[in-house]
C-alpha cells in the first residue's frame, strides 16, 4: 500500500510562459502559470460568482521544450503533476518566503487547431487567439522577485 499520494489534475488557461532556462548539465526548465476557474452561486445574493486561482507550473527537460513549443498564452490545457513547496529569500526584504509550484508530469493542449483555409473556425471558450486571454483576469502571478 502506498504511503501517500501527491497527484494533481488541472484544466485551465495558460497565462504567462517564460523563456527556457538551460543548465550546464544539458537540462532545462520552463516556468508558466495556469488560471483555473470555478463558478458557484452566492447563497445570500443568489448570483453566480467566479473564483479564479492562479497556479505556478514548472516543466523540466524535454517536457519544458514541448511546453514552450505548444503552450501559448490563452491556450486551454490539461495539466497533471505534483505540488511541491520551495523556500527562497526575498531579495528586497531578506524575508524567507514559501511558494507552491506544480511540477508537471504530463500536459495536453486542449485547443482545437484551426483547419487550413477554414473560415468556419470558431473560438474555443471565448478565446479568439492564443494571445487573447479574455476569460481570466489580467493578474500576473510571476510579477515578483522569486529566484530560481
Amino acid at each position: 500500500m502506498p504511503r501517500g499520494l501527491n497527484d494533481l489534475n488541472l484544466i485551465g488557461h495558460i497565462g504567462r510562459v517564460d523563456d527556457l532556462r538551460f543548465f550546464q548539465d544539458g537540462g532545462c526548465v520552463l516556468s508558466a502559470s495556469l488560471a483555473t476557474e470555478e463558478q458557484y452561486k452566492n447563497r445570500s445574493t443568489g448570483q453566480k460568482q467566479k473564483d479564479v486561482q492562479w497556479h505556478r507550473l514548472v516543466f523540466k527537460n524535454s517536457l519544458a521544450e514541448n511546453a514552450k513549443e505548444y503552450l501559448k498564452k490563452g491556450s486551454k490545457a490539461y495539466i497533471k503533476g505534483a505540488i511541491k513547496y520551495r523556500k527562497y529569500t526575498d531579495k528586497n526584504t531578506q524575508v524567507e518566503m514559501t511558494v507552491a509550484e506544480v511540477h508537471v508530469k504530463h500536459f495536453i493542449n486542449l485547443e482545437r487547431a484551426p483547419e487550413v483555409n477554414n473560415p468556419q473556425f470558431e473560438p474555443v471558450d471565448g478565446i479568439n487567439a492564443p494571445g487573447d486571454l479574455q476569460s481570466a483576469p489580467s493578474f500576473d502571478p510571476f510579477n515578483d522577485d522569486i529566484e530560481f
